[in-house]
């Protein structure tokens, strides 16, 4: 993606790489807390004969977080699964094409996914929000994570958008 860009916008690439590699270094240490929650789950019932009760409720928003902490990072190592069936006859420069055509309709998307999932989060810190469940949850440390993530996910698809174009007009 770098090699594509002008010298301008490579701090730009930069910036993207470190916010993504970040959350993307938060989600994993999401899963170690996933794990032990897990764990002190199985040990209470099995040994201890009780339970944390919000346990399956955690690990829900804890996945949910996970997830969205993860997004920009694979797009940023191409690690995500793509499917290909459309384009797979397409040129080099018919593929280019789609792919920036892509990544404009999912910014579009992006950003109104960002501005909504922002809304929640602050709605909810705002009116104290708590989840419905047995055990009531703060629930906006969970969803400011949603639009975090989206966040990341944008800087990393105009970069990849950028590289295309870029990438595009130097096979002419």
């Amino acid at each position: 993606m770098k090699e594509n860009l002008p010298a301008f916008s490579e701090r730009v690439v930069r910036g993207s790489d470190l916010v993504s590699a970040t959350l993307e270094k938060a989600g994993s240490f999401i899963i170690i807390i996933m794990v032990l929650i897990v764990t002190t789950e199985i040990i209470g019932r099995n040994v201890f004969h009780v339970s944390t009760v919000i346990a399956g409720d955690v690990l829900g928003l804890l996945l949910g977080c996970m997830t969205f902490l993860g997004f920009a990072e694979s797009l940023r190592s191409k690690t995500h699964v793509r499917v290909d069936f459309l384009t797979y006859h397409f040129s080099e420069k018919g593929k280019r094409i789609a792919n920036i055509v892509a990544s404009f309709l999912a910014l579009i998307y992006a950003l109104v996914l960002f501005i909504y999932t922002l809304k929640l989060a602050v709605n909810s810190f705002q009116l104290n929000a708590t989840s419905q469940t047995s055990v009531p949850m703060l629930l906006w440390p969970f969803q400011i994570v949603v639009p975090l993530g989206i966040f990341s996910f944008i800087l990393v698809l105009l970069c990849y958008g950028i590289g295309e174009m870029k990438t595009l007009r130097g096979s002419k």
